[in-house]
């Protein structure tokens, strides 16, 4: 076998943006016990970025979809952009950057407003 010049780095202790909002999308769905859906997509940006999509879905309601974050990541995770909503584009520095604007995005009074209006819907749908 031929000598490897690979050195693959220890990742055991790495959260990922694509994780974390895995993470998110796993506790909104379980919180409203399936009522609203929470939904993780990446897709491709440019030829070395990442978009990742969190979006709630509402079964009772065609799987409507309402997207509430897209973080373009660049092949390092950080710096990134983050867009919330119709705002700006919010730049990312660091994994704790990037976890405290999520946590304040999803515990806004705009998110708060946009649950409530959709499980009242999904609940008389």
């Amino acid at each position: 076998m031929a000598e490897s010049f690979w050195m693959i780095p220890d990742i055991a202790n790495v959260r990922t943006p694509l994780g974390i909002l895995r993470e998110q999308a796993a506790a909104l769905t379980a919180l409203t016990k399936g009522t609203l859906v929470g939904i993780v997509e990446a897709n491709r940006g440019g030829p070395q970025d990442m978009f990742i999509q969190l979006d709630v879905a509402v079964p009772a309601l065609n799987d409507y979809r309402h997207r509430i974050l897209v973080y373009d990541q660049p092949v390092t995770m950080y710096p990134g952009l983050l867009w919330v909503g119709e705002g700006p584009r919010q730049p990312i520095y660091d994994e704790q950057t990037f976890i405290s604007t999520v946590k304040d995005t999803l515990a806004s009074e705009r998110i708060r407003n946009v649950l409530a209006t959709l499980l009242a819907q999904a609940t008389q749908a």
